[in-house]
């Protein structure tokens, strides 16, 4: 791990990804874990990669730069994405479902 990037930082980005992972993947990350042990690293980086959430990929990918370091140049430039296009009608509905679900037990729990 380099010297500008601290373990709080490891931590504080393993911490966001918790909720995320559990809910996708069925399985726990070992935060304290990703510091210490490469290869476990590396297989949290993985399954980021393979998630169906946009959020979830940018910070496995954020990630594996944090612990892993940059990737060599001699790689192959990617070209950036344009701007991002519109969601699919069905995962529009599920966010809105969701969202009048988180709603509804926000009201019901003031009262």
């Amino acid at each position: 791990m380099t010297a500008a990037i601290s373990n709080s930082d490891v931590i504080n980005l393993g911490m966001r990804m918790v909720v995320r992972v559990r809910h996708e993947f069925g399985c726990s990350i070992d935060v304290m874990n990703l510091l210490h042990d490469q290869a476990y690293a590396r297989s949290v980086i993985e399954m980021a990669r393979r998630s169906t959430s946009e959020q979830l990929r940018e910070q496995g990918a954020y990630l594996e730069r944090m612990i892993l370091g940059p990737r060599d140049s001699s790689s192959p430039v990617v070209a950036q994405p344009g701007p991002a296009a519109a969601p699919p009608a069905a995962v529009q509905e599920d966010a809105e479902r969701h969202r009048a679900a988180v709603l509804q037990k926000y009201r019901v729990g003031l009262r």
